[in-house]
């Protein structure tokens, strides 16, 4: 039997990223919207649920229903671009792992391929959501090896290289999508209502632009009662005061606007006190003498600090990181350029241009200081007091943001090169990091993560002790 089905996903509690509290309103306002609606026969919400039972479940759906007239998919959460593809980040999000700890978009579609829609509507609200759907001259609509879609509209909060903004309440993006849903108040309801009402929405703000792909006719129906939606519609639109009496719309988004700047004020420290943060962690995590312990026997410790990062290894991890994690700031500035820049000709050439013909684009990266502060990035040379032993470097990068401090740790074996020289590892270098509001306890964030080089260094020692080949 046809049905119309709705899938909702909401991620917003997170290990390495910062939490999205707005994500559970998302979801549950999401939800009232598409019951609203009265047309999809299931729902199914799912909110900080592990990704690998999310897609175990939707792969068992995907299998039970083949048969849907419209599928509805909704993704609020961090998200993520690479090089070759947009993830949609879970809990446990990795991006050392990302297909593991997170949904890629060409893994969910190859699932929502299964349900075999004769209408597809994605909604995704997170960073990055707007990349690229062809690629290496493939249209994906039509040549995927499990199908093709037909009737199909994707909506992404903002562009590839943009991050979508949350809120106090609802984030920027999907609070838009549903009073663009609930404007029209009476007639049918299209999903081209909901894109124009995006567009206008967002056409002053330079900083988040949505993201439109489709394929069918304009007629794709959202609602084809528009006064359905009239008790969601009202609850929406209302604004009152404590006392319970109407405010003027204009007067309520200035409080609320008010309310959040003052919270992000609270959390910015003065310029010293960010200094005194950073040194003191350093303090705390490598100054004492004993943390060597019982391996000052094997190893002295040597330090080197930079007040940039212009030595900082792998800082496309970095450029990430910092693509990712929204900010109102631009206390680090990371660029991104290509290597090897090359015409490729109209978007007609790229579309029939064969992928085997074309080099794989390169990147380069920068990172700037613009924060003033000084000790950015510091290495820690574990010099080795016996000829058996290699050389270990660590890594520690402090990247100061207006309301928190990122930092990031990273570990390598220097082998020798001679009886009293080192090579650098030639491996690509891979991150540990972790965000950390500029009002924690120094001591406690040197316990936490950063004190990781000496984990590593006594790691290393304790292979001489095993079973040998």
């Amino acid at each position: 039997m046809a049905e119309s089905i709705a899938i909702l996903l909401g991620n917003s509690k997170y290990q390495k990223l910062t939490d999205l509290d707005c994500v559970k309103n998302d979801i549950v306002e999401m939800e009232k919207l598409i019951r609203a609606t009265k047309k999809f026969n299931n729902i199914y919400t799912y909110l900080d649920r592990p990704i690998s039972s999310v897609k175990d479940e939707l792969k068992a759906l995907a299998k039970s229903e083949d048969d849907t007239t419209e599928l509805f998919f909704y993704f609020s959460g961090h998200g993520l671009s690479d090089q070759d593809s947009f993830y949609m980040c879970f809990s446990e999000f990795n991006e050392n792992s990302p297909n593991r700890s997170g949904l890629s978009r060409d893994e969910a579609y190859d699932i929502l391929r299964e349900f075999n829609p004769s209408q597809t509507i994605v909604v995704i609200d997170a960073c990055a959501s707007g990349a690229n759907l062809i690629k290496n001259g493939t249209d994906f609509l039509r040549s995927a090896p499990k199908g093709k879609f037909n009737d199909f509209l994707q909506i992404a909060s903002c562009l590839n290289d943009q991050t979508s903004r949350a809120g106090d309440v609802l984030s920027r993006f999907t609070d838009a999508f549903i009073e663009a849903a609930l404007t029209k108040e009476r007639g049918v309801v299209y999903y081209s209502d909901i894109k124009n009402g995006l567009k206008d929405a967002f056409k002053t703000l330079e900083d988040q632009t949505p993201h439109f792909v489709s394929q069918g006719t304009e007629l794709a129906e959202f609602c084809s009662d528009a006064e359905a939606l009239l008790t969601l519609r009202e609850a929406f639109f209302a604004v009152e005061d404590k006392d319970g009496n109407s405010l003027p719309e204009e007067v309520e988004p200035i409080r609320a606007a008010l309310i959040e700047i003052k919270r992000i004020e609270s959390e910015v420290p003065a310029p010293m006190d960010a200094q005194v943060f950073i040194d003191d962690i350093f303090k705390a995590a490598f100054e004492d003498e004993d943390n060597l312990g019982e391996l000052s026997e094997l190893f002295d410790q040597r330090f080197i600090k930079y007040d940039d990062f212009t030595h900082v290894d792998n800082k496309e991890a970095i450029y990430n990181l910092i693509q990712q994690r929204p900010g109102n700031d631009a206390l680090v500035e990371a660029r991104r350029w290509e290597t090897n820049p090359k015409s490729r000709g109209t978007v007609f050439d790229q579309l029939i241009t064969s992928s085997m013909f074309r080099e794989p684009t390169e990147y380069s990266y920068a990172i700037a200081n613009c924060s003033g502060l000084s000790s950015v990035h510091v290495g820690i040379y574990f010099e080795p007091k016996l000829k058996s032993l290699n050389r270990v470097f660590s890594e520690i990068v402090f990247i100061p943001r207006l309301t928190e401090c990122l930092i990031l740790t990273s570990n390598s074996i220097e082998l020798r090169s001679g009886w009293d020289s080192f090579k650098p590892s030639s491996s690509r270098k891979e991150w540990e990091w972790s965000p950390h509001k500029w009002g924690e306890s120094p001591s406690d964030v040197a316990d936490s993560k950063v004190k990781d080089p000496y984990d590593f260094l006594r790691s290393y020692v304790l292979k001489f002790g095993g079973k040998k080949d």
